[in-house]
C-alpha cells in the first residue's frame, strides 16, 4: 500500500482553503448559535455535551496520538492497526455514555432531559471516531481528505441546527441536529479513508493486539485525562456551585470564541506533525520549523485575542447580544487564553512526540489539581469570572511546563526576542489606541490590529519571505544513506 504523501505546501493549501471559505460562516455560525438560543438553552446544552466529553476523554485511552505517532513512521501498519482502534475509540464512546448516565443518576444537576442527553451521547460517540479518522488522514499526509471532511461537517451543522435555531431554537432540538450532523460526517469520511487507502485487516487475536495499542498509548491516555478534567471543570463546577443554567451560559460564551480560534493554530500544526514525528532525532531541522510555527501563531493569536480583551464589553454586546453583558469581563479574560492555548499546540505536540509525556503527566496532574482548587475557591468568591480567570491560570502553567520538557528544541535565548518584540507591539498598539480621543469599539479594534501589523513589520515578527519560505517546504525531509544533507525546501 504506498499513499503518495502531499508537501507540506499542499496540505497547508487545503486546510488553509476550507479555513478561510468556511471559518468566518463557522464564526457567525457559533456566535449566533450562543445568542438565538441564549445563556439558558445554551448552558443546558454545553453542561449536556461538556459530561459527555468529560468520561470520553477520559476513556479515549491516548490511542489518536500513538496512532499518528505510529502510522506517520509507518503508513504500511495502517491495515492491522486500525481494525482495533475503531473498535477501541466505538466501546469508548459507548463506555463514556453508561458512565454519564450513572454520574447523572447520583448527582441530578448532571442528568439534562433524556432527548438532550442522548443526542450529546450520539455526538460524544461520533465525535471520537472521527477525530481518529482524521487522525489516520494527517499521518498519511494528505490533508485534502481532512479538507473534504471538514466542509462536510461545517456545512451539514450548520444546515440542520440552522433551521432548528430558526424555527424552534431549544437545546434539546438543536442538541439533536448537531449529533445527526455529525453522525452522517462521521459515516461519510469513513468511507472515505476505505475508499481512498483501503479496508483494514478483520481483527483477529483482539486481545493481545488490544493491550499492545493500549500500553503504548497509557502516557498520552493519562494526559487526555488530566486535560478534559481541567478543561471541562469551569463548566460543571459552575453548574455544581452555582445550579445555574446562564452562568454556564456565560462562561462557555467565551469558549465558543477559544474554539473559532483553535482552527488557526490547528491550520499550520496538523501537516507538520508528521514531519516532526519523522525529524525527531534532527534538533536542528525540528527548531527551524518551530521557531517559525511560534513565531507566527504567537503574532496572529495576539492580533485576534489582544483587541477582543480590550473591548470586551463591546465586542461581548456586538456578537453575543446584550442577554450576554454579564458575561463580558469574562469572555475578555477567555480570549486572553487564546495565546497559550495557540502555543501549547505547538510545544504539546512537540512533547508527545520526543517521547516525554510522562514528564509532561506529572506537570498536568499539577496543574489539573490546581485548576481544580482554583475554580473552587475563585467561583464561589467572583462566579463565572473567578473561572474565567482559573482558566487563564490554567493554560499559562501548562504552557510553561510543556516549553520546560522540551525547551531544547525552542531555546530561551531564540524564542524571548520574539515573543518580545510582540509584546513590543501589543503595548504600543494599546496605548495608542487608549489615547485616542472617543474611539469607537470597531474603529478601536481595527485601528489596534493595523498597528499590531506594523509593529510586526517593523520589528521583522512577520517578513515578506515567510510565504514564500513555507510554500517551498516539502514533507520527505529525507537523508540520503551517502548524504549529510537535509533537505528542508524540496
Amino acid at each position: 500500500m504506498t499513499i503518495p504523501r502531499q508537501s507540506i505546501r499542499q496540505n497547508l493549501k487545503w486546510l488553509a482553503i476550507v479555513n478561510v471559505v468556511s471559518k468566518p460562516v463557522w464564526f457567525v455560525f457559533l456566535m449566533y448559535s450562543a445568542r438565538a438560543l441564549g445563556p439558558d438553552e445554551f448552558g443546558r446544552y454545553m453542561l449536556s455535551v461538556g459530561i459527555i466529553s468529560l468520561f470520553t476523554g477520559l476513556l479515549e485511552g491516548g490511542v489518536d496520538i500513538h496512532t499518528m505517532r505510529t502510522l506517520a513512521a509507518d503508513n504500511q501498519r495502517y491495515r492491522a492497526m486500525i481494525s482495533y482502534t475503531l473498535w477501541i475509540k466505538t466501546a469508548s464512546g459507548i463506555a463514556a455514555v453508561a458512565l454519564a448516565y450513572a454520574l447523572g443518576t447520583v448527582i441530578p444537576v448532571f442528568m439534562p432531559d433524556l432527548s438532550l442527553f442522548l443526542a450529546a451521547a450520539v455526538y460524544g460517540t461520533a465525535n471520537l471516531i472521527l477525530t481518529h479518522i482524521r487522525i489516520v488522514i494527517r499521518s498519511f499526509e494528505i490533508m485534502k481528505y481532512e479538507a473534504f471532511s471538514i466542509i462536510v461537517e461545517k456545512v451539514l451543522v450548520m444546515l440542520l441546527c440552522g433551521i432548528v435555531l430558526f424555527v424552534a431554537p431549544t437545546a434539546e432540538w438543536f442538541g439533536v441536529m448537531f449529533a445527526a450532523a455529525y453522525a452522517v460526517v462521521c459515516v461519510v469520511s469513513v468511507l472515505m479513508v476505505v475508499r481512498t487507502i483501503g479496508l483494514p485487516d478483520r481483527p483477529r487475536q483482539f486481545v493481545k493486539n488490544f493491550f499492545e495499542i493500549i500500553r503504548p498509548s497509557l502516557p498520552f491516555a493519562m494526559m487526555n485525562m488530566f486535560i478534559i478534567l481541567y478543561l471541562r471543570s469551569g463548566t460543571l463546577l459552575l453548574s455544581y456551585l452555582t445550579g445555574d443554567d446562564s452562568a454556564v451560559g456565560y462562561f462557555n460564551a467565551g469558549f465558543r470564541l477559544v474554539e473559532a480560534f483553535v482552527l488557526v493554530p490547528s491550520i499550520l500544526v496538523a501537516p507538520l506533525y508528521p514531519v516532526w514525528t519523522r525529524l525527531i532525532s534532527d534538533i536542528a531541522a525540528i527548531r527551524l520549523l518551530s521557531l517559525d510555527a511560534l513565531r507566527i501563531i504567537s503574532a496572529i493569536s495576539i492580533a485576534i485575542a489582544f483587541p477582543v480583551a480590550l473591548f470586551h464589553r463591546e465586542f461581548t454586546a456586538l456578537v453575543f447580544g446584550e442577554q450576554y453583558s454579564p458575561a463580558a469581563e469574562s469572555i475578555g479574560i477567555i480570549c486572553a487564553s487564546m495565546v497559550p492555548i495557540g502555543l501549547n499546540w505547538i510545544v504539546g505536540s512537540l512533547v508527545a512526540i520526543s517521547g516525554r509525556q510522562r514528564i509532561a503527566n506529572w506537570c498536568i496532574l499539577t496543574v489539573t489539581i490546581v485548576n481544580i482548587g482554583l475554580h473552587i475557591y475563585l467561583i464561589q468568591g467572583f462566579g463565572v469570572i473567578g473561572a474565567a480567570i482559573t482558566v487563564l491560570i490554567t493554560e499559562l502553567l501548562i504552557m510553561f511546563s510543556n516549553w520546560w520538557i522540551i525547551r531544547e528544541y525552542l531555546p530561551f535565548d531564540q524564542v524571548a526576542p520574539i515573543l518580545g518584540k510582540i509584546v513590543l507591539s501589543m503595548l504600543i498598539s494599546g496605548v495608542v489606541v487608549n489615547i485616542i480621543p472617543g474611539i469607537s469599539a470597531i474603529n478601536g479594534i481595527f485601528v489596534s490590529v493595523l498597528l499590531l501589523a506594523v509593529g510586526y513589520g517593523l520589528t521583522g515578527v512577520i517578513r515578506s519571505s515567510d510565504a514564500r519560505t513555507l510554500f517551498k517546504i516539502e514533507p520527505p525531509l529525507d537523508r540520503t544513506d551517502d548524504s549529510n544533507t537535509l533537505n528542508l525546501r524540496g
